[in-house]
């Protein structure tokens, strides 16, 4: 089994959602980050959970929610208009960007950082 990306705000600890094809095009998504100029989508990535999951201690990497949502308009574009090449599943890795984004959006609205954590 993978891992996945959750989308956690400062008083979350769940979510929803199973963003694990971001992990899996990880590095066409940071190359069309780069062709964008934008910052990689994996700059963000907290490995806390997965550090504590190995008997590791990694302080959380919370992000302010303006960050993340000057990354994820561009990819979110990029792949709608076909400009990000061949992924895989461009359709899935809409929607998982979508929701991230959603998420994002609702803890901006609650002034509330948030971070990608990558789980198990």
């Amino acid at each position: 089994m993978g891992n996945t990306i959750w989308v956690l705000s400062e008083d979350s600890d769940e979510d929803d959602w199973d963003h694990s094809f971001l992990l899996v095009n990880e590095k066409s998504l940071d190359k069309l980050a780069e062709q964008l100029n934008v910052k990689k989508l994996s700059d963000f990535y907290d490995h806390s959970i997965l550090a504590e999951e190995y008997g590791g201690d990694i302080e959380p990497n919370y992000i302010n929610p303006d960050e993340l949502e000057s990354v994820l308009n561009p990819l979110i574009t990029a792949i709608r208009n076909g400009d990000a090449g061949k992924l895989n599943g461009d359709s899935e890795i809409i929607e998982e960007l979508e929701d991230c984004l959603e998420k994002i959006l609702n803890a901006k609205s609650q002034s509330s950082k948030v971070r990608l954590a990558i789980v198990p």
